[in-house]
């Protein structure tokens, strides 16, 4: 982050500078060009009227001459002789009757020198403005320098709580890649930082929970898992000690339904891990409750003849889904109905603007309402001494629970008139 911000300065300071350099040279050039050209009209004024005084002065008043022409019009003025100037000095007298002459002191400042030639005595009049208004490299120089520092501080103030507040994730991400998922990111940050750490703590209780399901999902699987392994190991052990062909018969038929079992919770154990970590992004697709119940009823219907299954689609029910999964959920909705129902199951839906309601019901025993929050948990059976074959493996509703969470929908569960129950899945249009 410290790079980030070292980069972010540099940049905003080049732009500036440039600009600012550009500009500069630009303007000063111009200031250069237009102060040099009215010296240049000065200074020969001003030799105009020196050289009449020269003229009628003796030497002796000639130092008086020069320093009250120094007070009035602001030059240093000397008199030299031939000798006192550069070789090139003279090539520009002897080239245009006069000569100018730049340099820089030694703290960048422009010093431009005079010389002209006197009409009455066989010496040359230098002249220096004491003043110098055209350039100065060292003040434009600190300019720039306190313009950089000025740029810095405003950027570090604008820069350091995004600094901060992003180390401060960064910090808490390392520990929650060390298993440390109990940390949480403060979200009252500026924008955009704030939906960033939303995301972050988001994040976070997704892989928490992901953890604790699969936590209780692991212990509750092997307890379901042992059972009916521990009742094949026990068969096996009495059919390799079984001398009685229809007892072996017996124990073989026997270890076949604990197999099959067996093969069933398998099954669902895989169904429900499927849905706990599918990915959110769904295959969506038009669904048709009715074509969809009416292929159901009848591949259910033959498992319980005796049962009545009957449905109802009221009104326009059509809506976006994963298929398969919500299959799934109707399979396992209406398979509880016929597991519990005494004589019916019917099935009914309907929809508004935004939801499609899809209703189970049956006319067997009605779910007591503390146990209605716990038979979406996977393992869960209210009536422990009921084997699986009577009461399944409790992860029927716990799968639907899955889907409808997978489609932003919910499940619940209420009693109906006739004392049975009511699974009420809702779904997103």
């Amino acid at each position: 982050m410290l790079s980030l911000f070292v980069r972010f300065f540099l940049v905003i300071s080049a732009v500036v500078l440039t600009s600012i350099f550009l500009a500069g040279v630009l303007f000063f050039g111009e200031v250069n060009k237009t102060v040099a050209q009215s010296q240049v009209s000065a200074v020969k004024a001003v030799h105009g009227l020196l050289q009449p005084q020269l003229c009628e002065s003796n030497p002796d008043e000639m130092p008086e001459i020069l320093a009250s022409f120094k007070v009035n019009y602001g030059y240093k003025i000397q008199l030299v002789e031939r000798s006192f100037l550069s070789t090139a000095q003279q090539a520009e007298l002897n080239r245009n009757g006069r000569s100018i002459t730049t340099q820089l002191s030694p703290f960048g400042k422009r010093i431009v020198s005079f010389v002209y030639p006197s009409r009455c005595i066989n010496l040359f009049v230098t002249y220096k403005p004491l003043a110098d208004i055209s350039s100065d490299a060292l003040y434009f120089v600190f300019l720039l320098v306190f313009l950089v520092l000025g740029i810095g501080v405003a950027v570090f103030f604008v820069a350091w709580p995004m600094i901060k507040h992003t180390n401060t994730m960064v910090r808490a991400a390392h520990a929650i890649a060390k298993g440390d998922l109990g940390r949480e990111v403060a979200e009252d940050l500026p924008q955009p930082l704030d939906r960033l750490a939303v995301s972050i703590n988001r994040a976070t209780r997704t892989i928490t929970r992901l953890i604790t399901e699969q936590e209780l999902l692991t212990s509750s699987a092997s307890h379901e898992f042992r059972t009916p392994i521990t009742r094949l190991f026990l068969a096996l052990d009495i059919a390799k000690k079984e001398r009685n062909p229809q007892q072996l018969h017996a124990q073989l038929c026997e270890m076949e339904r604990d197999t099959e079992q067996l093969e069933q919770l398998v099954t669902e154990f895989m169904a429900y891990s499927k849905f706990c970590y599918q990915s959110a992004e769904l295959k969506r697709s038009l669904i048709s409750p009715y074509t969809l119940l009416q292929e159901i009823c009848l591949r259910l219907r033959p498992l319980k003849p005796e049962l009545k299954i009957s449905f109802d689609c009221v009104g326009d029910v059509d809506f976006y889904g994963e298929k398969k999964s919500i299959e799934r959920a109707l399979v396992n909705l209406i398979s509880n109905g016929q597991k519990y129902g005494k004589s019916l199951v019917w099935i009914t839906v309907t929809g508004d603007e935004n939801n499609v309601y899809i209703m189970v019901s049956d006319d067997g025993s009605a779910i007591p309402k503390e146990y209605r929050e716990k038979v979406l948990q996977p393992f869960y059976r209210m009536d422990n001494t009921q084997s699986s074959e009577t009461s399944g493996y409790g992860l029927g509703l716990a799968i639907v629970n899955k889907i409808a969470s997978m489609h932003a929908g919910r499940l619940a569960i209420k009693d109906n008139d006739i004392g049975g129950t009511t699974v009420k899945l809702t779904i997103p249009r």
